[in-house]
C-alpha cells in the first residue's frame, strides 16, 4: 500500500499529459482548417486565394502555423499580395495574442503598379478578440531596412518603421494610431525636384503620425473578406515630415462624409515652403497658373507672421473644396476612401 500515492501521482501526471497533448492536438487542427476554410471561402467569392501547405508546430505551448507560398487577389479592387510565407504564432494557453511574421520579400500589386518590399525583419503583434470576428483590439507592426521597389520605376527605403494602433473605449469604432519611419531615401525624382529648387536633398528624412480616428466599421475579418473600414471622422494630434532643409508640421480634426468628402481645419506649418511650393508646382502636384496666387497668398500670411521662411496656415475643408489661410482657394478636396 505504501506505493499506492506514487502511482497515483504518475497516474494524475500521465493523465495531464496525455490531456495537454490531445488540447495541443485538437488546437493545431482547428488552427489549420480555420485556415484552409478562409481560403477555400475566399476562392468560392472569385478571390485567387492560394497555397502550397498549412503546417503546425510548436507542441506543448505553442502554435506556430506557417502558410507556404500564399497568394491572395481581391477581384473587387484589383489589388493581390503574395509572399514566400507567412507566420501565425501564438501560445497555445492565449490563443488571442498573435504574432505574424513576414518573409524577407512579398509583393503587392494592384492596377497601377506592382511593388516589391524587402526587409530584414518585418512582424506584428497582434491582440483580437475571437468573438468578435477577430476584431483588432491593439496591435503594433515593426520592420527593419524597408525597401519599395515599384514596376514604375522608382524606389523608396526606411531603416525602421513602426505603427501601432489600439481600439479606444469609444461606442463607434474608434483607434489610437501612431506611425513613425526613420531615415526615409524617398524615390530619385523627388531628389531631382528639390535639387531643382534650389535645395540640397540633405539628410535622410523622418515622418511620423499621430491620430484618433473613428471608422464606420471595426477592423476585423470583415474588413479583409468585405471591405475596408472608412474614416468617419479624423483626430490628427500631430504629424511631422522632415527631409533635409524641407519640414513640413500638421494637425487638426476633420469630419469625412460618406462619400469620403473630407470637412473641418488642419493646421499647417511650413518651412521652406518656397522650396515645397516649386516641388509641387514642377511635379504637376498643382497647377502651375494657380501657383502664383497660391504664392501671393502665402507671401502676405509669412509677413504677418514675421518670418518669410516658414509659415503657420490653416488648410480648411468645406463643401468639398480647399482653402489656405480661408482665402487662396485650391480646388476640390482630395477624397479619404480606403480601398
Amino acid at each position: 500500500m505504501e506505493g499506492s500515492p506514487m502511482k497515483y501521482l504518475l497516474a494524475a501526471i500521465l493523465a495531464a499529459a496525455l490531456g495537454w497533448g490531445g488540447y495541443w492536438l485538437y488546437g493545431a487542427h482547428a488552427t489549420e482548417s480555420a485556415v484552409r476554410n478562409w481560403f477555400d471561402q475566399r476562392e468560392a467569392e472569385a478571390w485567387v486565394a492560394n497555397y502550397a501547405s498549412i503546417d503546425t508546430s510548436g507542441f506543448p505551448n505553442r502554435f506556430d502555423t506557417t502558410i507556404a507560398s500564399p497568394e491572395l487577389a481581391d477581384p473587387r479592387t484589383g489589388v493581390a499580395w503574395s509572399a514566400e510565407f507567412i507566420q501565425l504564432l501564438s501560445l497555445s494557453y492565449k490563443p488571442n495574442h498573435l504574432i505574424a511574421v513576414w518573409p524577407h520579400e512579398q509583393r503587392l500589386a494592384t492596377p497601377l503598379e506592382t511593388i516589391t518590399m524587402t526587409t530584414s525583419d518585418l512582424r506584428g503583434s497582434l491582440v483580437v478578440n475571437p468573438l468578435a470576428k477577430m476584431a483588432i483590439q491593439r496591435t503594433t507592426i515593426e520592420g527593419k531596412d524597408i525597401a519599395l521597389s515599384s514596376t514604375l520605376d522608382w524606389q523608396a527605403t526606411a531603416s525602421a518603421m513602426q505603427l501601432a494602433m489600439r481600439r479606444t473605449d469609444a461606442e463607434q469604432p474608434t483607434y489610437d494610431i501612431a506611425l513613425s519611419l526613420s531615415e526615409v531615401t524617398p524615390p530619385a525624382f523627388l531628389s531631382r525636384l528639390v535639387e531643382r529648387a534650389g535645395l540640397e536633398p540633405g539628410a535622410l528624412g523622418t515622418a511620423e503620425i499621430d491620430a484618433t480616428v473613428a471608422f464606420d466599421a471595426p477592423w476585423d475579418l470583415d474588413a479583409l473578406e468585405t471591405a475596408r473600414p472608412q474614416p468617419r471622422h479624423i483626430d490628427l494630434k500631430r504629424s511631422r515630415a522632415g527631409w533635409g532643409e524641407l519640414e513640413l508640421q500638421a494637425k487638426g480634426k476633420l469630419d469625412v462624409d460618406a462619400e469620403g468628402v473630407p470637412e473641418g481645419e488642419v493646421t499647417i506649418r511650413a518651412t521652406n515652403w518656397k522650396a515645397m511650393l516649386k516641388v509641387a508646382k514642377e511635379s504637376g502636384a498643382i497647377n502651375p497658373d494657380l501657383a502664383g496666387l497660391i504664392e501671393g497668398g502665402l507671401n502676405l500670411l509669412a509677413r504677418m507672421g514675421g518670418n518669410g521662411d516658414s509659415i503657420d496656415v490653416p488648410l480648411s475643408f468645406k463643401d468639398g473644396r480647399m482653402a489656405l489661410g480661408g482665402v487662396v482657394p485650391l480646388g476640390a478636396a482630395p477624397r479619404i476612401v480606403l480601398r
